[in-house]
Order: structure tokens, then C-alpha cells, then sequence
């Protein structure tokens, strides 16, 4: 089939908008705001209130119940700050992840762990994480990369501490993933409150989805993610019971609920002076969440009051 739909003025996009339900309160703002966000950005948040399989009156895309333009910009904000938070949250998770990984296996095995082959899984993985230790160490312009090339010949590659301080989280993930199970692995997840490995895996690889999200402004607030997180039941601080974590479906384990639930678990643990407050934070931005969203992002009934989230 082929592709023919025409460019739109902002004038037009507002028209087709109004024909298909959706109501302005100021079309002289609505303009401006269409010019700097852009009419297909928005559609990603108007989508879920419209008819999207099936007709109304001969109209595409008719809006289900009324709604006001204004309505969708405040979801459109309300989604911004959600991911300046989870953002900022993440920011926090994947320093600390990095620092424990370099504690402890810096301890047992050396300081350049990073380069022995004995310590990971698959021998082609092995390959593939070492070509992307050199791409990262020959690209990167840090004073202390550069002063270690020049001083050093042996080993080829920095310290570990060196090199995975310029590797990004998606990286620190598939690092973690690939080494094999050992007390130094075991360590860094009991750091943070996890006795299974195989858990902050899960919560690392998911985390660094949810950051590319968030790295490249695209919604999130009612989207199903393609790599939820595990939901233990047997951690060592409060999390969630053995039949609460059975009970969960993967329906629900898919929305952002429990994404943010997973990372509070760990921020209890991280934010030490207690100067983050990512509970509180996201209370407040939950109270500003319009168009009675929660049930969409997979919040579960009356979780402001769980003594998880005091």
C-alpha cells in the first residue's frame, strides 16, 4: 500500500484534531505549542483516548469521550518530569552499581579483572565486551585515560577502574550479566540488597532500557516495556511477599509501576543522606498526574499508603 498522507500545516493539524472531537480552550497557544513539539510527538499521547481500530461517523481517530487540547499538554509535562526523575534516579543507580563492581572484583581479582577471560561465561561475549573495552579506551579524552597510555605499555588496556568509569550503563550491564557466577558477583547484588544475581541482571538491563527512553524524550508513562524487571520475593530488605510476587502477571509487570518499584528498593539502599527522596519526589509528580492516569501505568490501588513508600 502505498504511503500518502501530505505535510500539514500547523493550521491544518489543528483542524483535523477538531474534527475528530478533541477541543481547544486557546487555538491561538495550541499553534505555538504544535510548532515546538511537533503534531506526531503529541499523537503518542493522545493516541490512547482515540478510536484507533474502528470508525466514528466516518471519522478516523474520533476522540472516545470529551477532551480538551490543554488536557493533553499537562499529560505531555506530567511525562516529562516522570522522566527527569527516573532519569536523575538512574543516574544515582548506575554510579553506585559501577562503584561496587569495581570494589569488589578490584579486591579479588586484580585490577585488571576487566581483561581475564576466566571470569565470564562465553568465550564470543568475552570477545565482543573486550573490542568494546579498546573502542571505549582508544575514544576516550579523560586526562586520566590519556596520562595512563602514555605512561603504560603493559597491560594494553587501563585499570578497570579507569576504563569502566567512561563506560555507560547499557555496558556496566552486559558486563555484569556476562561474568560468571563468584563471591565477588554474589557481592555487588548483596550490596544492594539482592541474594540473587540473576535479580540485578534483570533490574540493571531493564534500567538501561527505560534510560534510552528517557535519554531520547520519547513517552513513557503508559508504555509496556519490553524488558521488565524480575519481582523477587526473597530479598533482604522489604519488598514483596512469596504470594504477591507470584500474583503479579506479566500484564502488569510490564507498566512503569513496577519499575519505579524496583528502583525505590534500591535508592533505600543507595541514598545514604537521604537528599534524593525519590518517594516523596514521585509522589508529588503523581499528584499532579492528569487525566486520572495511575491505572495505566500499572499503580496499584491505595500504594501511597503502603509502608513501602513512607
Amino acid at each position: 500500500m502505498l504511503f500518502d498522507k501530505p505535510a500539514l500545516t500547523v493550521e491544518k493539524q489543528i483542524e483535523l484534531l477538531k474534527l475528530r472531537g478533541l477541543q481547544f480552550k486557546d487555538e491561538t497557544k495550541a499553534i505555538q505549542t504544535l510548532h515546538y513539539i511537533g503534531y506526531y510527538r503529541l499523537r503518542a499521547y493522545t493516541y490512547p483516548f482515540q478510536e484507533n481500530n474502528t470508525e466514528f461517523l466516518g471519522i478516523e481517530h474520533s476522540f472516545k469521550s470529551k477532551m480538551y487540547f490543554e488536557d493533553i499538554i499537562k499529560l505531555y509535562k506530567f511525562d516529562r518530569h516522570l522522566r527527569l526523575l527516573i532519569f536523575n534516579a538512574i543516574e544515582k543507580i548506575e554510579i553506585s552499581l559501577r562503584a561496587q563492581i569495581l570494589y569488589h572484583f578490584g579486591l579479588e581479582h586484580g585490577s585488571h579483572w576487566q581483561m581475564d577471560i576466566s571470569l565470564y561465561k562465553d568465550p564470543n561475549n568475552y570477545m565482543a565486551l573486550m573490542e568494546n573495552f579498546y573502542r571505549n579506551s582508544k575514544q576516550s579524552k579523560e586526562d586520566f585515560m590519556i596520562k595512563y597510555k602514555k605512561t603504560y605499555t603493559n597491560p594494553s588496556l587501563p585499570a578497570s577502574w579507569m576504563l569502566l568509569e567512561v563506560m555507560s550503563l547499557g555496558s556496566l550491564s552486559k558486563i555484569y550479566k556476562e561474568l560468571n557466577y563468584s563471591k565477588a558477583k554474589q557481592q555487588v547484588s548483596l550490596s544492594f540488597g539482592l541474594p540473587k544475581v540473576e535479580v540485578l541482571e534483570s533490574w540493571v538491563e531493564c534500567f538501561t532500557y527505560v534510560r534510552n527512553i528517557c535519554a531520547h524524550h520519547n513517552r513513557l508513562w503508559n508504555r509496556n516495556l519490553a524488558k521488565p524487571p524480575k519481582l523477587p520475593y526473597n530479598t533482604i530488605y522489604d519488598f514483596l511477599t512469596k504470594d504477591k510476587s507470584k500474583a503479579i502477571s506479566h500484564k502488569e509487570k510490564v507498566k512503569i509501576y513496577w519499575v519505579l518499584y524496583s528502583m525505590n528498593y534500591l535508592l533505600k539502599q543507595i541514598d545514604i543522606e537521604g537528599d534524593f527522596n525519590f518517594s516523596q519526589q514521585l509522589k508529588s509528580i503523581m499528584a499532579s498526574c492528569p487525566l486520572n492516569q495511575q491505572k495505566h501505568m500499572g499503580f496499584q490501588e491505595n500504594w501511597l499508603f503502603e509502608p513501602f513508600w513512607q
